[in-house]
């Protein structure tokens, strides 16, 4: 069995474990993990930041990092729905093998009013890359940018371009209409 088992009383609703500085070292309240006298992990939460940290490493110098997974579930087995990989840094969503900085596998689905996707660095200066409304009325890529280019086949109202670009058009309809910006200047290709 485990070496210390906590078990709630019936009608209790306080916490089952509660940590308490009681004024010692109170920058730092949390729970540490050894393997003999060697600390593997800790999970602490700071008094004058108000973060909590959970960290998980080796401290003998070796080049191999564990991670940090995310299981839920309603078994007692449950998978892991979120890793944090030690070595890379890298966060997996689906997945406990991310190949990038944030690898999902999955649909990713932003939920506002004007949902956006931007590129730039880190406080510099931002560009909308890609914008959707969620009525599904308007997807607007590339704003900001001088050139936006798309390689492959890019088919409009197909799903099987056959060149690099094909345009079809409902049954009688024009298929291009060019206009413009000012005045009634326009054309049509069929």
């Amino acid at each position: 069995g485990a070496a210390l088992e906590i078990e709630a009383v019936s009608g209790v609703h306080d916490a089952n474990l509660r940590l308490d500085s009681g004024g010692v070292n109170t920058n730092h309240h949390g729970l540490e993990w050894y393997a003999g006298s060697t600390k593997k992990a800790t999970v602490t939460w700071g008094e004058s930041d108000a973060n909590l940290k959970i960290r998980n490493f080796r401290s003998d110098a070796s080049s191999s990092y564990g991670r940090i997974d995310f299981d839920v579930g309603d078994t007692s087995n449950p998978p892991t729905r979120m890793t944090v990989d030690g070595s890379t840094g890298r966060v997996g969503i689906g997945t406990t093998v991310p190949d990038h900085k944030l690898t999902v596998d999955g649909g990713i689905k932003i939920a506002t009013g004007n949902s956006r996707l931007y590129f730039g660095t880190v406080g510099g200066t931002d560009r909308r890359a890609l914008e959707g409304s969620t009525d599904g009325a308007l997807l607007q890529v590339g704003e900001s940018y001088t050139k936006t280019a798309l390689y492959g086949k890019v088919g409009i109202g197909t799903t099987n371009p056959l060149a690099p670009l094909n345009i079809q058009a409902d049954s009688g309809a024009n298929a291009i209409r060019i206009k413009a910006r000012s005045g009634n200047d326009h054309g049509f290709l069929s």
